[in-house]
């Protein structure tokens, strides 16, 4: 007889013949093991977040093996993880080392790198900063997007945003001390984004005045 498949085997002896009879025969147990897959692994087990599902697949074919996956929704960055098996159709013949039939496996969605580029400002000596650094502007115009791509759907989080300056002293009054300054923003913030901050700078100039003179031409001089 012929076995294809692993498992355990009972042989037992006879003879078919009137002329002979066997003696001291016990049954023997004959054991077919499983074949051995070779450990399979991951095609890719990090990604950079895109906005789109990524999943890994098996590194290399075999049609004996399928993956399976915890989250087949992988997008936002993060640890998943997916598992290898063997198919059940191969389940009695195969293993893995360790006689596993299935190997678990984790991948990384991670940040995806994202520029912002604040925008030269200049205004005059005594503008109240409350009319030119609201949230609105910080959108709209005192920051803009540089390398990196802000994928269609998301948005970036401006709630705690806040200007600052590595020297000068951004108060909520009045601009004070003409000159030109550093200028920079924290606080934008999207859970799937590495956001740096290429810095701007903020001119402050003087602020006109204008002398009216009140008409005397004869002054007399009085020590």
């Amino acid at each position: 007889s012929e076995f294809t498949n692993a498992g355990v085997y009972t042989f037992v002896a006879s003879i078919d013949s009137d002329c002979y009879e066997l003696n001291n025969w016990e049954s023997e147990d004959v054991t077919i093991d499983k074949a051995i897959i070779e450990t399979p692994s991951l095609d890719e087990d990090e990604f950079t977040y895109n906005s789109d599902i990524q999943l890994p697949q098996i590194s290399k074919a075999d049609e004996k093996l399928t993956i399976s996956y915890a989250n087949s929704n992988s997008i936002s960055v993060g640890e998943y993880t997916a598992t290898i098996s063997i198919l059940d159709s191969y389940y009695n013949n195969y293993e893995f080392d360790g006689k596993l039939q299935s190997i678990e496996f984790t991948y990384n969605i991670t940040k995806a790198p994202l520029e912002i580029v604040v925008q030269d400002q200049t205004y005059e000596f005594g503008t109240t900063l409350a009319t030119i650094f609201s949230k609105q502007q910080i959108i709209n115009g005192l920051v803009e997007l540089g390398e990196g791509t802000l994928y269609e759907g998301d948005f970036l989080d401006t709630t705690n945003a806040k200007l600052i300056s590595s020297n000068y002293m951004i108060r909520d009054d009045a601009l004070y001390g003409p000159s030109t300054y550093n200028l920079s923003i924290e606080g934008i913030t999207n859970k799937n984004y590495e956001i740096s901050v290429t810095d701007g700078t903020l001119t402050i100039t003087k602020k006109e005045t204008y002398l009216v003179w009140d008409g005397y031409t004869d002054l007399v001089y009085s020590p």
